[in-house]
């Protein structure tokens, strides 16, 4: 029943999930505990169970989360995955910490497990993030802690980064919703940085519709400050449209699915609730159907994308889909420019553990991180002039064949694969087509730059907005 949730009950529920559960797929690195508040759960700030109403809340307030070992979160172990720093903290918090915590609401339950200094699916002590389909085999890319977290069911939705595929392999090894925007539109800082010119912040959840809310709170650079301000109760769009995630949650927190849905039936269709405007009804986010503009979008897909979905767009209609076409960029091309780039950032962020001698021989940035102390400066501004060559004939290739998003199995060569993270273009990642089955015997313990991300089911590029 409605009235025995509460902030603190759900979380106190969740929280017992993964402290019986991080054991079998060793997805936690650590679950956040307070001694402010009974069993080791706390409510936002200044929001009470009680009076939950009275407050300024979002559609996060309350909902657990976990947040990669990478970022800094004030008064607990932020390790990077490496066994020297697990006992290290760092109490600066991180942006998303803030953004998600802080304004938005949501609660931290866990600290997820991240591979070693973002390198692959194995942390500190030698633990594997284990595949909860198969578990033993690995998850796959150093996300791999918050996308089984999800994919477990221990979490609604968790926050990962990726350099080169942290957020691809995990989300395809295991079958589980992700989302990783355009580079730079969430801020990195309190992240640890591999790379500068290629991190970016990913999003773990179970549906797509839940991965909008999260980002757009991740990309509220106000922290909610025209939320904060303005009355949410306005019944007028034209003066006031609240982000998607501060749609008023007071609203959602009496809400009655049974009234709604016979509310929805008795009313015309003109003037059924409108879950995107606050219009004193109900507050949800949309529907797939009820996402602006589909039937304006061109949709291209490549060879062995799966053909349900397919089958599932041409149902709904979109402006055109176009396919298969063939793949863009230049694969070789790519790979040996992301290459370059990354030996010689790697070189730079991981410096100082190298020379404090965290990192040795044995290490697998070692011999990146060698690589980039001797590159020559004509390589790097090199690869950055031809990244930037690659940019523009992606976007060539997006207006030829009329495209604003482009599908594709997760599975490819590693240089189509890796385009839209080297060109920071956002992607999505579903799950279509991933079976259980097919985990068996499926599993790797693989890098950020790894050429064997597992297949199971599709991804959708979009072309970048500049």
């Amino acid at each position: 029943p409605a009235a025995d949730l509460s902030t603190v009950s759900i979380s106190r529920g969740l929280r017992q999930v993964p402290a019986s559960s991080a054991g079998t797929h060793n997805s936690s690195a650590d679950t956040k505990r307070s001694n402010a508040s009974e069993g080791g759960v706390q409510a936002p700030q200044g929001v009470t169970t009680s009076n939950a109403s009275a407050a300024k809340l979002s559609l996060l307030t309350g909902i657990p989360y976990g947040l990669k070992d990478l970022f800094a979160v004030p008064g607990y172990p932020t390790s990077w995955g490496l066994t020297g720093l697990k006992n290290r903290t760092i109490n600066t918090p991180s942006w998303s910490l803030s953004a998600l915590s802080g304004a938005a609401g949501a609660v931290l339950l866990a600290k997820t497990a991240t591979g070693e200094l973002a390198w692959g699916d194995v942390w500190f002590d030698g633990i594997t993030t284990r595949n909860p389909w198969n578990v033993n085999t690995g998850s796959c890319g150093s996300s791999a802690g918050s996308a089984v977290a999800v994919a477990a069911g221990l979490l609604p939705f968790a926050i990962g980064s990726e350099t080169w595929g942290s957020v691809v392999c995990p989300a395809t090894t295991v079958g589980v919703t992700a989302f990783r925007p355009t580079g730079g539109s969430i801020p990195g800082h309190g992240m640890m940085q591999v790379s500068y010119t290629l991190d970016k912040t990913g999003i773990f959840c179970r549906q797509a519709l839940d991965c909008a809310v999260v980002a757009d709170a991740l990309m509220d650079h106000g922290h909610g400050a025209d939320f904060d301000t303005k009355d949410p109760n306005i019944n007028s769009t034209k003066d006031y449209t609240p982000r998607l995630h501060q749609q008023d949650a007071r609203k959602a927190s009496q809400f009655n699915y049974s009234a709604y849905q016979s509310l929805q039936e008795s009313l015309p269709e003109s003037q059924q609730p409108k879950p995107w405007t606050p219009d004193g009804h109900a507050f949800l986010p949309p529907t797939f159907e009820q996402l602006p503009a589909l039937s304006n979008l061109c949709i291209g897909y490549l060879d062995g994308t799966n053909q349900n979905m397919i089958d599932a767009l041409t149902a709904l209609n979109p402006g055109c889909l176009k396919g298969p076409l063939p793949p863009p960029g230049n694969s070789g091309m790519v790979r040996d420019v992301l290459s370059t780039i990354l030996q010689v950032d790697v070189s730079v962020s991981l410096e100082g553990l190298w020379l404090e001698g965290y990192i040795n021989q044995d290490d697998h940035w070692y011999p990146l991180i060698q690589l980039g102390q001797v590159s020559p400066a004509a390589a790097y501004v090199k690869a950055h002039r031809l990244r930037a060559l690659l940019l523009s004939q992606t976007k060539a290739y997006f207006k030829a064949y009329g495209i604003q998003a482009l599908l594709k199995a997760s599975k490819s060569d590693v240089g189509t694969d890796g385009l839209a993270t080297l060109l920071d273009i956002p992607e999505l990642l579903l799950p279509v087509g991933f079976t259980v089955a097919a985990q068996q015997g499926i599993g790797s313990s693989t890098g950020d730059n790894s050429q064997q991300q597992q297949q199971q089911g599709s991804s959708s590029q979009q072309q970048q907005q500049q």
